[in-house]
């Protein structure tokens, strides 16, 4: 047994490692991402991006020169097309990786901080190490992800990623401060660039609206200093052609500061006050996210044609803003605790909702009816609260076309009481919803727990019936979340409690029951009614049947919930 194999089975208890990274490399299932950490962590992932060696922490802090060799990897270079360095000092080893030079297919280079303290401090070796690696790799990089945090120094990122990175597409930068002085390189290494995440970013950008107005005659003052610094390479140069078309004729990008831009997105405290201001430079804009959710809500009263995507943050939760935001713009599901808004290209037709439930007031939806956007809506997310069945019945009747529903915590009281309606759209394919079954709140109280229970029995068979009307259900997660104090609550996911009921889902990919206790049997039926079910998660099973149909079935594993 190798060493690396030795201490990958200490680490993570696995009983058959892969073989040694060196028989991957001989064959043609390369290597295209590495992942480097102090520690050390490391994933290598073949071009089909299935993990060809696990990821390892060794217990005795083993040198990463002899898991896996560098030498195999200097040696492979030319087949790197991703390459993500996390900082976790105090660390010498990941200094190797900045040396690497043969890498004429990388496309992808991150350089991020991996661990906290004073220890983590990014000295300018480190830094000039990292410019001198995007100086010689930079001609091929399509994405850059670049967390720093000596200030000092990160005036020369924008210089280099100018006149090294010009194929530069996607720019994620953390934790820096872009001085006034900046912005010259700073517009340069950002010319063509579609898509741009600043996090935590300061800008000392006062009169932005005056550098944006004068950004030509910037752009002529830098040339004439590129001129004199390179006169030769700056009329070849993809930099130098830069200037050349800002008279594009196919889109008058002259008059736009960020011509290309198709996805802005500024977490943290990123360009306070002023991000209308930007998305006015944005004529081809699709996505925008931003802290502060005013400034670009009344920026939003000219939209944009491309627009399809904003993300407000969760304080952007009155009633009345969100009634006239969704009059001008349509909702779309973003991500977490925040609401993202979407606009059809031909019609203003709602497409999609995310917002949280304490923010959904009755006069958000009445909105919504009046504007007959309901009738189109198709995703529908209201996560975050508690909801009644009565109310979840309400919306969902006006919502014809929906496919996917993610739900709040759904108190189940009184479901197909006295009709024979459903309460889910028949054309629901996605199902995320938590389940609490109560006793119906307009029936006397019950005083016997026995009488309890069949009550409780009865909403779940009730529940489950409306379940097996969704015959295009693709994927279905119930969570059951149970009251302190009446822990016969939930929904199960066993035969004997009515699973046999959704014998009509024959299209289920991905199921999940959280807390449910699955036997053998229950396992293999499903294996045997859900033949397209690829995914299965969180149940504790008691048995694992040997051949279940590709259905994967594992204790404690979490679904991955989509936002």
């Amino acid at each position: 047994m190798t060493p690396y194999e030795r201490a990958s089975s200490q680490a993570l208890g696995i009983a058959e490692i892969l073989h040694h990274i060196s028989s991957y490399l001989e064959n043609d299932d390369l290597i295209t991402t590495i992942q480097v950490c102090k520690n050390w962590h490391t994933s290598l992932h073949s071009r089909l991006f299935r993990n060809i060696i696990v990821s390892y922490i060794p217990k005795d802090g083993s040198d990463i020169a002899t898991v896996p060799p560098f030498s195999v990897i200097r040696a492979n270079s030319h087949k790197i097309k991703s390459l993500t360095i996390i900082h976790r000092p105090p660390s010498r080893r990941f200094v190797e990786y900045l040396k690497l030079r043969d890498l004429s297919n990388l496309e992808r280079f991150a350089w991020v901080r991996g661990g906290g303290g004073s220890g983590c401090h990014i000295t300018r070796d480190h830094w000039r190490r990292v410019l001198d690696f995007l100086r010689a790799n930079g001609s091929t990089l399509k994405e850059v992800n670049i967390e720093y945090y000596n200030l000092a120094e990160i005036a020369q990122l924008w210089k280099v990623l100018a006149q090294h990175c010009t194929s530069l597409q996607h720019l994620r930068i953390q934790r820096v401060v872009i001085q006034e002085g900046d912005h010259s390189w700073f517009w340069l290494s950002c010319r063509k660039l579609v898509s741009l995440e600043m996090d935590n970013v300061r800008f000392y950008w006062p009169n932005f609206p005056g550098l944006v107005k004068n950004f030509h005659a910037e752009a002529n003052k830098l040339q004439e200093i590129l001129d004199r610094e390179e006169p030769k390479a700056i009329s070849e140069s993809p930099m130098g052609k830069a200037f050349e078309d800002l008279d594009d004729a196919s889109g008058n990008n002259a008059e736009y500061f960020f011509p290309y831009m198709k996805r802005l997105h500024l977490y943290g405290n990123t360009y306070p006050g002023e991000v209308p201001d930007v998305m006015k430079e944005c004529p081809k804009l699709e996505s925008i996210r931003a802290a502060t959710g005013i400034r670009i809500f009344h920026a939003l009263e000219s939209s944009w044609p491309n627009l399809h995507s904003i993300s407000l943050p969760e304080t952007f939760e009155s009633d009345r803003n969100m009634a006239r935001l969704i009059t001008l713009l349509n909702p779309h599901i973003g991500p977490q605790d925040y609401q993202q808004l979407a606009v059809n290209k031909s019609r203003r037709s709602l497409k999609a909702l995310r917002i949280p439930y304490t923010t959904f007031g009755t006069e958000c939806w009445e909105v919504l009816q009046f504007h007959q956007h309901t009738e189109t809506l198709e995703h529908l997310n209201i996560k975050g609260s508690t909801l009644r069945d009565d109310e979840l019945i309400s919306i969902l009747r006006s919502c014809p076309r929906l496919k996917s529903l993610v739900a709040p915590i759904l108190h189940v009281a009184y479901i197909n009481e006295g009709q024979d309606q459903p309460w889910a759209c028949l054309g629901l394919e996605r199902l995320i919803m938590g389940v609490e079954f109560l006793p119906n709140p307009r029936r006397p109280a019950v005083s016997q727990r026995e009488d309890d229970l069949q009550v409780v029995k009865k909403m779940q068979q009730d529940f489950l019936n409306q379940l097996c009307r969704l015959h295009r259900l693709k994927s279905l997660v119930i969570g059951d979340y149970i009251n302190g104090d009446r822990p016969f609550m939930g929904l199960s996911l066993k035969l004997d409690d009515g699973l046999g009921q959704l014998d009509g889902l024959r299209d289920l990919e991905e199921v999940s029951f959280v807390g449910s206790k699955v036997a053998k049997q229950d396992v293999e039926w499903m294996a045997e009614h859900w033949k397209r079910l690829r995914r299965a998660c969180k149940p504790s099973i008691s048995m694992m049947p040997s051949d279940h149909r590709g259905l994967t079935l594992k204790g404690q594993q979490h679904i991955d919930h989509p936002d």
